[in-house]
Formats: structure tokens, C-alpha cells, sequence
């Protein structure tokens, strides 16, 4: 899907790069450097655009952060994200 959003902009006339995927159970936040001369402002633009191109229930969420812009795109199939594997995941080792 990350590479779908890159080429559609590019169509657009829009250049990016990928810079990564980050995986959540609920949406897929892909990493977008603008290419030199392209402003975030020509991203933002396209929310309605991407939306019909990549037959998204609902305009993605774009939003610049330090160094890129992030897209969040709905994943195809939304995982559980369980509160107990996060708890456990984030609790620290007993200390003596």
C-alpha cells in the first residue's frame, strides 16, 4: 500500500520518498520525505484525491512530523491490539 500512496503522488506530480513503514494494529503510518522543491502544502492538498485513488473509506490523515510527512492509511485488516501484551511488554524487570 506504501508504494501504491508513493506512485499515486507521483502521478500527481508530486515526488516523494519512502522513508519507512510503521505497523499499528489499526493503520499503517507511512514515512514520506518531500522531494527538494516539493512542499507538504502539495501533500495536504490530495487528501480528498488519495482517497478516491486508493478506495479509502475515509480521506488518510496527513500530518508533517520532524524530517518527514506521515500518512495514516486504514489497514486492510485491523488487528486487536490487547491491553495485557502491552502492559506486559512495557512492565520493567524486578529490581533485587
Amino acid at each position: 500500500m506504501a508504494t501504491h500512496l508513493v506512485r499515486t503522488l507521483e502521478a500527481f506530480g508530486v515526488g516523494v520518498d519512502l522513508q519507512g513503514v510503521a505497523l499499528a494494529p489499526a493503520f499503517l503510518r507511512v514515512k514520506l520525505k518531500p522531494q527538494l522543491g516539493v512542499k507538504v502544502s502539495a501533500i495536504l492538498r490530495l487528501t480528498d484525491d488519495l482517497r478516491v485513488q486508493l478506495g479509502l473509506m475515509a480521506a488518510p490523515m496527513i500530518a508533517p512530523q520532524a524530517g518527514y510527512v506521515s500518512v495514516d492509511l486504514p489497514r486492510p485488516e485491523r488487528q486487536a491490539a490487547l491491553f495485557g501484551q502491552y502492559v506486559k511488554s512495557q512492565s520493567l524487570p524486578p529490581t533485587a
